[in-house]
């Protein structure tokens, strides 16, 4: 590759950028020679995207002359992170040659009084540059204009004359074995995985270190960088950072990507300075909407990028009540036949128990790692992003998916473990929409069931409350009364219907076709035994058997 070079021109005329909507993916722009003819390449060069052309003189004012000082061009100037220090720097590495010599930049001719952010002066400051900086929004005439080339065009090259000009920043030694991950769940321009912080989470009780470059200083994520072993995250600009750092021997980078293909600059930058770098494709996220490189989605849960980064399973073991938990709800599952079972909220996975072809858990604080239970479907998310996204619902974004979720399978049980009534009850609203006119809820959070049931009933005017004669740990709402046969085994697990304040009227289970159910709606309450399932039984058997004569009755009425 041949040296870098540099041109001198004397009159020559500096002009600002400018979009046309005649013109689209063209940015206007150039420097123009004394005679007014344009000077090759000193639009926006660029293998792909947007790129630069000569701009219409005629369509702005007339050139003011800058005096008798020349200056340095700097080609065109981006407040974008990475479209900077790609861009925006690749003329600068001759600044330091002529450092009395201001460095100007083809600004937006809507940028008057335009002044640099102080990243960008950081970055400048962290590369020696001391000369005068100015921003033109206008044309402007120089009697000596210097013109270096390109070190980096954008897509395609990095010299490394200009590679070593930018690498120059001299970090903390690196520390073996330390990890972190670049965060982009702070940015506001959308581009992202919205459930990233499933990721996060995860990552950071493995003793990953997580950063949000666009809180710190440019030094400040230097210095992480250089400090780790492994750096990893989402697709972004955030990585080009590593152009700026002397050292970056030793150091793994592994890169979530957008969708589809990788941006080439990853490749052209990483190729120059020799970084090990793997990219990787989670094909679990939904795609909420891609234009280009702004690309959005979500994903389901943190498996797919866990696994990319060979995090290890640990197996996190069940609480003696989450045990007891799960032993009831299997027990309700069995009686109701379910096929098909939701558990939304639980920190960890009731269901895990229950052996059925469709379980589902939803839950944005789900302890154990999802990889635990290959059998289970599990969304570390919250229910509005799973019944907007991986429901099978009709999904109003439009949004589709690397895999498309199946076809909505309605739920024979739902187990809801809210431990706030109203956050309850909320749920108990929300999941309606998965259900059918026999689901079985069940409320498993640490709660009060009475007042559960007495809010339940309070929604359908004259409806009957619970009134709980045993200590509950859970409550049932049913479209209908169980098979007598279910009702045998669920007393053989503890689990017996509670006595009611009103037998006369039922419970209405919200977005339930109650038209359709011939029996009256039910609620009981899931007694709970720690020391063992044969003594629950045998203390509530006798409760189940008198509960349940009273309400045939009832119903023979």
């Amino acid at each position: 590759m041949d040296t870098l070079g540099v041109r001198e021109y004397s009159g020559a005329t500096v002009y600002p950028t400018i979009r046309v909507g005649t013109l689209p993916d063209r940015l206007l722009m150039g420097v123009f020679d004394a005679d007014g003819s344009y000077i090759e390449r000193t639009a926006l060069e660029r293998r792909s995207g947007e790129v630069g052309a000569p701009a219409p003189r005629e369509i702005f004012p007339a050139p003011r002359p800058a005096g008798d000082r020349g200056a340095i061009y700097g080609g065109t100037l981006y407040f974008h992170f990475g479209h900077f220090l790609l861009e925006s720097l690749a003329r600068l590495w001759h600044a330091a040659d002529e450092p009395n010599m201001p460095v100007v930049w083809a600004g937006s001719h809507s940028w008057e009084g335009k002044e640099f952010e102080p990243w960008q002066l950081e970055i400048l400051q962290i590369l020696g540059v001391r000369n005068e900086l100015r921003i033109l929004s206008a044309p402007e005439t120089f009697e000596r204009l210097v013109i270096p080339d390109v070190g980096y065009r954008y897509d395609d090259w990095f010299h490394p004359q200009h590679a070593e000009f930018l690498g120059r920043y001299v970090g903390p030694p690196q520390e073996t074995g330390r990890k972190i991950w670049l965060s982009r769940t702070g940015m506001s321009n959308g581009v992202k995985d919205v459930n990233a912080p499933a990721v996060e989470r995860r990552l950071a009780a493995e003793g990953w270190a997580i950063t949000y470059p666009e809180r710190s200083s440019v030094r400040a994520q230097l210095d992480e960088i250089s400090r780790a072993s492994v750096i990893a995250g989402e697709e972004g600009s955030a990585f080009h950072a590593l152009m700026l750092l002397q050292d970056v021997s030793g150091k793994r980078f592994e890169i979530i990507k957008r969708h589809g293909m990788e941006h080439r600059n990853l490749h052209t930058i990483g190729d120059a300075r020799s970084v090990r770098q793997r990219f990787h494709t989670n094909r679990e996220a939904k795609l909420l909407f891609a234009e280009g490189r702004r690309v959005a989605k979500i994903s389901p849960n943190a498996s797919s990028v866990l696994d990319a980064l060979e995090v290890p399973v640990r197996e996190v073991p069940m609480s003696g009540r989450e045990q007891d938990l799960a032993l009831g709800v299997a027990a309700i599952a069995d009686a109701a036949n379910a096929s098909s079972l939701v558990e939304i909220g639980s920190r960890f996975p009731l269901l895990a128990l229950v052996n059925a072809p469709h379980r589902v858990i939803v839950s944005s604080e789900l302890r154990p790692d999802p990889r635990q239970f290959p059998g289970l479907a599990c969304y570390e998310t919250d229910l509005e992003s799973y019944l907007a996204y991986f429901s099978g619902l009709p999904d109003p974004t439009g949004a589709s998916a690397e895999s498309p979720a199946p076809a909505l399978t309605p739920a024979d049980v739902i187990v809801l473990a809210s431990d706030a009534i109203d956050a309850a009850l909320e749920a108990f609203e929300r999941s309606g929409c998965l259900s059918h006119s026999r689901t079985v809820w069940v409320f498993t959070g640490d709660v009060d069931h009475t007042a559960v049931a007495a809010r339940l009933a309070s929604r359908a005017p004259g409806a009957w409350a619970v009134g709980a004669r045993v200590n509950p740990t859970m409550l049932v709402a049913a479209a209908a009364l169980p098979e007598p046969k279910a009702l045998t085994r669920l007393r053989s697990c503890g689990i017996g219907i509670v006595p009611v304040v009103d037998p006369r009227t039922a419970i209405r289970a919200l977005r339930v076709d109650v038209t359709a159910v011939e029996r009256p709606v039910v609620a009981a309450t899931v007694a709970h035994a720690r020391k063992s399932l044969a003594q629950a039984a045998r203390v509530i058997a006798g409760l189940a058997l008198r509960t349940l004569f009273r309400v045939i009755a009832h119903l023979r009425r």
